[in-house]
């Protein structure tokens, strides 16, 4: 029982050792969408999901920031095509101004507040006419235009983490716009965290540790 025990201890002091020093969480985004809400489009063709990574640094004092964002989505309407088709496509998302700090932070955080940030993208909307003509959406005519370089969302708000900060979830308004009447994109995230490979060599020796003791014990 004491050797057991024993083993257990020497897993969990592997498994957290060096805890209170600076940590980097990188998260796959798979799970994220972008979605547009109005009137002239449904959810089912409003939606598109949104692929990439993101990096969140904790530096072990008590503060966490977004330090890295590289996000992507294919085209996907966003009006209604009998009426005005309108199709967003942006292969790539990322901080513009810098890294983003969480109030409050730290590794043991179960939510934190980010505030207002730049986003860079590129990406392109692709006008056509239906019923309505694209200049009724403030575009010179129908064809391909390249998006706004930057987007600044009012805040990024409220993310939510699991024990571990294994996994987040959050969303906020991408973008809003007033023609060709009201609407608000938004972002809606989603991520798992990636393991470092250190982090497996850790529980790896845990565990051949824990098996070690225990033949001991049988011994």
């Amino acid at each position: 029982m004491l050797s057991l025990r024993f083993s257990f201890s020497l897993l969990a002091a592997l498994l957290f050792a060096g805890s209170g020093s600076a940590v980097t969480y990188t998260y796959n985004m798979t799970g994220s969408s972008m979605s547009m809400t109005n009137q002239l489009c449904t959810p089912a063709t409003c939606n598109v999901a949104v692929t990439g990574s993101m990096t969140i640094d904790d530096d072990g004092a008590g503060n966490v920031s977004i330090t890295s964002l590289s996000l992507s989505h294919v085209g996907y309407e966003v009006a209604s095509p009998s009426l005005l088709s309108v199709v967003l496509e942006r292969t790539s998302i990322t901080l513009g101004a810098g890294s983003v700090a969480a109030s409050p932070g730290g590794s043991t955080t179960l939510s934190a507040v980010f505030g207002g940030t730049t986003l860079n993208q590129t990406g392109t909307v692709t006008c056509t006419n239906g019923a309505f003509n694209c200049t009724l959406a403030g575009y010179p005519g129908p064809g391909v235009f390249p998006l706004p370089p930057t987007e600044a969302p009012p805040s990024l708000g409220t993310w939510t983490f699991d024990a571990f900060h294994n996994l987040f979830a959050a969303s906020f308004v991408y973008e809003s716009q007033t023609t060709p009447q009201a609407a608000s994109e938004t972002l809606f995230l989603q991520g798992s965290v990636i393991p470092e490979p250190g982090t497996g060599l850790l529980v790896g020796a845990g565990l051949v540790g824990m098996a070690a003791l225990r033949r001991r014990a049988r011994a």
